[in-house]
């Protein structure tokens, strides 16, 4: 990505953080970076595209900062605490996209945005079922869209705090705390019937 392809999302996203996606103008994201709206029309086509870039942009940071842990050796539980707790400091590093997605009924519904959020939402269905599968074992397999359903919702709830700075402090910790949930939610999940076959 190019330079300037980069400061233009990161000023973006700043106003759509402040303003809400569709109160925010081309013209006041050029005027924020600096440039000239033909400049803008050089690397996006639309503000609609630029969407698009910002959910890439910084799926691809928590992508990348996540599988960084994916080829060291070591325990499954310590690996799945490690990309947890990567995901949510760079989650948290990006408050803005947070702000964004809070406003999410504002963001438009065409089939590129639909793709992406499709794309990152199979990725952390498939990077939780991995981990869980690979710390729980067979034992869970009934079991698994139950769990990744409710691991997904504590992630979702807690990163929507990610912005309040008393809860901010306490983020570092927040990975282990997760994972001693499920440990708990996965002792006592047999007495139940799986709700998601």
């Amino acid at each position: 990505m190019k330079e300037k392809e980069v400061i233009i999302i990161e000023e973006a996203i700043k106003l759509f953080a402040k303003k809400g996606y569709s109160s925010t103008s081309i013209q006041e994201i050029v005027d924020a970076c600096g440039m000239s709206k033909g400049a803008f029309y050089l690397y996006f086509k639309s503000k609609e595209a630029l969407l698009i870039a910002i959910i890439q942009y910084y799926f691809e940071k928590v992508k990348a900062n996540v599988q960084k842990f994916e080829n060291k050796n070591l325990p499954p539980r310590e690996k799945f605490e490690l990309q947890l707790h990567e995901m949510l400091k760079t989650l948290s590093e990006n408050r803005e996209l947070i702000i964004t997605q809070a406003r999410e009924e504002a963001l438009p519904r065409n089939e590129e945005v639909k793709d992406a959020l499709i794309e990152i939402h199979t990725f952390s269905t498939q990077f939780i079922q991995q981990n869980l599968h690979a710390i729980y074992g067979e034992r869970i397999k009934d079991y698994m869209w139950d769990l990744t359903v409710l691991l997904e919702s504590l992630i979702n709830a807690y990163v929507k705090f990610l912005f309040v700075d008393s809860l901010h402090a306490k983020m570092d910790n927040l990975a282990k705390y997760l994972l001693r949930r499920m440990d708990s939610i996965v002792a006592d999940i047999e007495k139940e019937s799986p709700f998601i076959t």
